[in-house]
């Protein structure tokens, strides 16, 4: 276990000097920071922590780690008292937590782990607890059963019911005072910011119109898309809700216009409106024209058709992807079929990714966007946020070997 606060407001001193100007968030501090805010502070400790490297055991804090969704903590009145933020690596493995004070009640950075995982959580978790308290220097309860148990001593459990009728136990807010205001210098210095949509009735077709301030910027796409004329599902007459096959109908199309002598038997007929190509896929994918496609089918619909046309195919479907598998399939030479769920344009909906631009901000944060040809128009130059804008990503990698 890892409880550091005197280091922190030291980490976060030091880290004031590598950004740069932005905005302030509010100086009274007696206010509830909200989880925006507190996902900052608990990104930018990171950052620090890697940058300055002085603990031995950090060794899996790295770059292109990010932050799960936060588990919020209370006092006895019901006001959010602090944060905490599990840290998950490119796999989404676990790499620890950081607890962020939620207002100059606490310290900012109340406590952080390098491996572990946040004991107070695992504790609710396995009693079924409603809700989480936090009143001050390493104390927290949790609630269950209608009692309050202390969870404070890291593996022993105490019932205690009757801590609602003594005093709060929160520190004093003057002691925090001086690591609150280096936050806010930190939280001040920062520049340009990430806001890409999760809205409207347009595709994202420059994704630098909503990254301003980036430290840096990479673009990389599968090569030969400049000859590429790719299929939409208008070209496919008849049919509603076949999303799914087109994109498998333009991956095999984009394989055939890089080598059409290896690739040629892709072609279904040597049907070059690939008219027979999206027949068989469509059969292949039990695509339904009221509910589409089911996700279960593609792997198996992929794999056949590649082998029926002479490959051994390599096609993995992956319900959760990491950001780590879709770069390296766009950095190897190929392109893959992408789902997205929820998307604020595109719905439910399947799309074949052929590149990417990855903003970075700092030594930790980054902003990531998907080159697709999303088989609503012939072109290749529309992109989805990887995280943003949508409620979830799957992938199916196919290469066709």
């Amino acid at each position: 276990m890892r409880k550091n606060w005197g280091k922190a407001i030291l980490l976060v001193l030091i880290f004031v000097t590598s950004i740069h100007k932005l905005h302030v968030f509010a100086a009274n501090c007696d206010e509830t920071i909200d989880e925006q805010m507190a996902s900052k502070i608990a990104q930018k400790h990171i950052q620090s922590v890697i940058q300055l490297n002085k603990d031995q055991d950090t060794s899996n804090w790295h770059w292109g780690m990010h932050l799960g969704t936060p588990l919020k903590m209370y006092d006895l009145t019901e006001k959010i008292s602090a944060y905490c933020f599990e840290v998950f690596d490119e796999l989404d493995e676990d790499c620890g937590y950081v607890v962020v004070g939620a207002n100059n009640n606490y310290a900012p950075i109340i406590e952080y782990n390098f491996k572990d995982k946040f004991y107070p959580s695992v504790e609710a978790e396995k009693r079924g607890a409603t809700r989480v308290l936090y009143l001050g220097g390493v104390d927290y309860y949790i609630y269950a059963n209608e009692e309050l148990y202390d969870v404070s001593d890291f593996g022993s459990v105490k019932s205690n019911s009757e801590l609602c009728a003594t005093n709060n136990l929160i520190e004093s807010a003057g002691e925090f005072e001086k690591e609150w205001q280096g936050w806010r210098e930190v939280l001040s210095l920062e520049t340009g910011g990430s806001n890409p949509p999760t809205s409207g009735s347009t595709p994202i077709t420059n994704p630098g119109n909503y990254e301003t301030g980036y430290s840096s910027a990479i673009a990389q796409s599968v090569v030969g898309l400049q000859n590429i004329t790719f299929r939409s599902m208008s070209n496919f007459s008849g049919y509603s809700e076949h999303c799914a096959p087109t994109a498998a109908t333009n991956i095999m199309l984009y394989w055939y216009v890089q080598n059409s002598i290896n690739y040629g038997s892709l072609c279904k007929n040597n049907d070059y409106t690939w008219n027979d190509t999206f027949v068989e896929l469509h059969t292949l994918m039990g695509t339904d024209d009221t509910n589409g496609t089911l996700n279960a089918n593609l792997q198996s619909a992929y794999t056949t058709y590649l082998t029926n046309a002479g490959f051994s195919p390599t096609v993995t479907y992956r319900s959760s992807p990491g950001w780590l598998q879709l770069e390296t399939e766009i950095n190897d030479g190929y392109p893959f079929h992408m789902v997205v769920q929820g998307h604020y344009y595109y719905g439910n909906h399947s799309v074949v990714g052929l590149g990417y631009i990855e903003y970075k901000y700092g030594l930790f944060s980054y902003s990531r966007y998907v080159r697709v040809a999303d088989g609503w128009s012939n072109s290749c130059n529309r992109y989805i946020h990887f995280t943003t804008g949508n409620s979830s990503v799957q992938m199916v990698q196919v290469r066709p070997n």
